[in-house]
């Protein structure tokens, strides 16, 4: 379909170099988390970083389809480019049930399996959730195919002619409504956060290695899978390996409660990358320079999600931990009253016991 590539560097160059930077940035993710605990972490964790790295690949790939020199331009490119980073939209809402999976999953197997041990409760919650997400990305992957049956996209090498073609707009309504779904997922996830502590260990060097191969090894496999088929390609920069090894990482390294603590900012907080990828979508075709772009929807994801996550996680979850208060006030009260009540009955024993000897 397309072989674009980034200036100077040969496709397969190019995928190596988006999955490098990918790699290194997905690495930092999982030493954020650990150090600023779930809710500060998870927030941090979600902005879009790897993301760019694969909008760079998909850029650079499709901007010039069917131009004589590649490089230019085309109302087919910016169509294609659109179609990449609105279908990560959808699966970024996979992400967020996926995340959503690995909050309630454990508290399940441990009240029906308390015997199994950390890492036997790691490999099975991992197994459900994963099953979990495979299932909805194929539902997704057939929705997707029928979508594409009807947006058919010319490669004439026409030059851009309008930000957003009319083939296009269906698309983009789908790519709004299911950001609209993701932030109402996170907002119910946020609303009653558990505890998000701070880890107490690190995360070992093998893992964090580990995690940056496979972060590297996911955008690079997306944007090959995105030289067949933008739409494929968008849903795979956003499968959940980064998700996955974040969680795991920090899972092993300080337990449950911490990886716990962080899905709840992470999917509020990861709706920043679905910003992210429609805004570039939107602006992708005019003419501002592919930098340009990706500053202003980075900047547009942060300020419009990042900060109000933040924000609302936050107040959220001062409020629980007012409420805790409270509830715990009330209970050592209750606790005062019944020793009162207790002493003051033993009182009318003894003095009724003394009045029967008299």
């Amino acid at each position: 379909m397309a072989g674009g590539s980034i200036p100077g560097l040969t496709f397969e160059w190019s995928v190596v170099v988006s999955g490098l930077m990918a790699g290194v940035v997905c690495t930092l993710v999982t030493v954020v988390i650990e150090k600023f605990g779930g809710v500060v972490g998870g927030i941090l964790g979600s902005m879009p970083t790897t993301i760019i790295p694969a909008a760079l690949g998909f850029y650079y790939t499709f901007i010039g389809l069917g131009s004589a020199d590649g490089t230019t331009p085309t109302q087919a490119g910016v169509s294609e480019f659109q179609r990449s980073m609105i279908s990560s939209v959808p699966g970024m809402l996979l992400n967020a049930l996926y995340l959503l999976a690995w909050r309630y999953i454990p508290t399940y197997v441990r009240a029906r399996y308390p015997s199994l041990s950390l890492l036997q409760l790691l490999a099975v919650v991992f197994t459900a959730a994963i099953l979990i997400w495979l299932a909805l990305a194929v539902a997704l992957v057939v929705a997707l195919r029928e979508l594409a049956a009807n947006i058919i996209i010319p490669v004439d090498g026409a030059p851009v002619s309008s930000a957003i073609s009319p083939a296009m707009t269906t698309a983009f309504a789908i790519g709004f409504a299911t950001l609209g779904l993701q932030i109402v997922a996170g907002v119910v996830a946020g609303w009653t956060p558990p505890p998000a502590p701070k880890s107490t260990a690190k995360v070992p060097p093998g893992v964090l290695v580990l995690r940056g191969v496979a972060a590297a090894l996911a955008i690079g496999a997306a944007i090959v899978i995105g030289k067949t088929s933008s739409w494929a390609g968008g849903l795979a920069s956003v499968f959940p390996v980064i998700f996955t090894s974040s969680i795991v990482a920090v899972w092993l390294s300080s337990g449950e409660a911490v990886s716990s603590g962080a899905i709840g900012p992470l999917m509020l907080g990861s709706a920043s990358v679905s910003v992210f990828s429609l805004v570039a979508a939107i602006l992708v075709g005019a003419d501002l320079g592919f930098g340009i772009v990706i500053a202003i929807a980075w900047v547009a994801s942060v300020v419009g999600i990042t900060v109000p996550s933040f924000l609302y996680l936050r107040w959220r979850r001062e409020v629980t931990a007012s409420h805790a208060l409270v509830a715990t006030k009330e209970e050592e009260a209750f606790a005062v009253e019944d020793e009162d009540a207790f002493a003051l009955n033993r009182a009318g024993e003894s003095s009724s016991s003394t009045m029967v000897r008299e």
